[in-house]
């Protein structure tokens, strides 16, 4: 192999691996698809939209009555109204019954545009009419990250391209003008085939890059368009140690929160926070921040080792869409001033048994797994996932309402790139009521509404309320 031939080899591997470095990579938080269970006027209902994975497309939007009787008749329709108003809505689509359950209704709603959508289903029936209407966001998914095997055939085939076309240019470029004779190519010769070779390479970088730069802007307007990525900043307030109280101010919005952005209350705090512990997750808090200037949010906490903290702050915009910003940061080692447990603590990720049917809740309680019965889960499947709490003495006691819920599920993959906070009511937030009207009393088995959007290991820390204080239990899940 030549100089010049190992030269351009080199110069192709390095403009691929420059060209797949500039691709954006992303993770997403959160279930894509709307699960709630709330009362349609008369009627106690389970509503699921499936999004579609792009706009334009078409939700699938399930229907159940929870409390139909065996005989009874509802008629169930369903439309989607988008973000420009119901002006701009398409006529109520009924909804098919299930063969199997008669509960059970189903129909297809287009979703032509991006931004929060209102969907809403009408059931009519010997009880009367009810209807319910809640957030669904219709947004464009972020990039994933390369696969490495992708990534090395790609810069594999790039590699071959750009020499190929080298060699076939430089070819061209010294033997075209001697096609009727033969022999040795010239000096002269083989230094045009390198300036032809070279030519025709820089020709098809520019190409790629400009390729590379028209699709890093299609990007970044779509992110502009996809409201859920609000760009988030961590600034911590002092020094950031183990066994001392740590302050710190979370800003929305990337200009030092000082914009507003349409942050409503939800469940009676403007944000609801969570800090894990990262990768052992196994010290975590839920906080509510203090609200220190329009889209901004002072907290405390007192970390108790060193290592690693993701943050997750949760707020509720006025159109009704939830939206999750995460950060992180380090804390060095300190001395331990107080010997009182900060958060829940809990096994490291992982080291939990995978088919314990109950798990300790802190003096002497404990919270029982009900149901699915079955602990093998499937991506993308719903699952009402229920749980009991247990007193010392092994009975079954009620959870009691604190602000309005009796319980709250949090739930986070081991990569941190799922993150979900859901209530009985389910995951997104239901117009003119907050909390669900019916949450207001005790009850002994508590449903969290939910679809684990991928596969992977999760962890649920399942907190039911009683007697005024919030019991946590820790579940580790492998959802297939």
């Amino acid at each position: 192999m030549t100089g010049w031939t190992r030269r351009a080899w080199s110069a192709a591997a390095l403009m691929a691996l420059l060209l797949l470095s500039a691709l954006p990579a992303g993770a997403h938080l959160n279930s894509p698809h709307v699960f709630v269970q709330d009362l349609a006027g008369p009627y106690d209902i389970l509503l699921i939209a499936h999004m579609p994975e792009a706009i334009p497309g078409e939700a699938e939007v399930q229907v159940r009555i929870q409390d139909r009787a065996a005989d009874e008749q509802i008629s169930v329709q369903i439309r989607a109204v988008p973000p420009q108003g119901e002006q701009h809505a398409a006529p109520w689509v009924d909804g098919v019954p299930s063969e199997v359950d008669p509960a059970f209704f189903t129909a297809p709603v287009p979703l032509m545009v991006t931004g929060v959508w209102r969907l809403q289903a009408r059931l009519e029936g010997v009880r009367g009419v009810g209807t319910l209407s809640v957030a669904a966001p219709a947004q464009i998914p972020a990039p994933k990250t390369i696969e490495p095997g992708l990534a090395g055939t790609l810069i594999g085939m790039l590699t071959f391209l750009f020499f190929s076309g080298f060699l076939i240019l430089g070819s061209m470029g010294r033997n075209a003008h001697r096609l009727e004779s033969a022999g040795v190519p010239s000096p002269v010769d083989i230094r045009r085939g390198r300036i032809w070779g070279a030519l025709g390479g820089a020709a098809f970088t520019v190409i790629l890059a400009f390729i590379g730069n028209y699709w890093s802007q299609v990007h970044a307007l779509y992110e502009v368009a996809d409201s859920r990525r609000i760009v988030g900043s961590l600034r911590t307030l002092g020094p950031v140690a183990a066994g001392r109280p740590v302050e710190a101010v979370l800003t929305l919005g990337g200009d030092g929160g000082q914009r507003e952005l349409g942050i409503v209350p939800a469940r009676g705090h403007m944000m609801h926070m969570t800090i894990v512990r990262y990768p052992d997750a196994d010290h975590f808090w839920h906080i509510n921040p203090e609200k220190s200037g329009p889209s901004a949010f002072r907290f405390r906490f007192e970390p108790p080792v060193r290592g690693e903290y993701r943050v997750f702050g949760q707020v509720t915009r006025e159109s009704g869409e939830v939206l999750t910003v995460t950060e992180s940061f380090e804390v060095a080692d300190g001395r331990v001033r107080s010997r009182e447990a900060t958060g829940v603590q809990s096994a490291p990720f992982g080291s939990t048994r995978l088919d314990e049917l109950t798990a300790d809740a802190g003096e002497g309680y404990r919270v029982r797994w009900v149901l699915p019965q079955s602990r093998s889960l499937i991506a993308g499947e719903f699952y009402p996932l229920t749980f009991e709490l247990l007193d010392p003495e092994g009975a079954v006691v009620a959870a009691a309402p604190v602000e309005g819920e009796p319980g709250r599920l949090t739930v986070m993959r081991a990569d941190a790139d799922v993150f979900a906070e859901i209530y009985p009511g389910g995951t997104t937030q239901v117009d003119s009521r907050d909390p669900r009207g019916s949450e207001g009393t005790a009850r002994e088995q508590v449903q969290f509404p939910y679809g684990f959007p991928e596969a992977g290991l999760y962890r649920l820390w399942v907190q039911l309320n009683h007697e005024g204080q919030g019991r946590v239990a820790v579940f580790d899940v492998p959802v297939m």
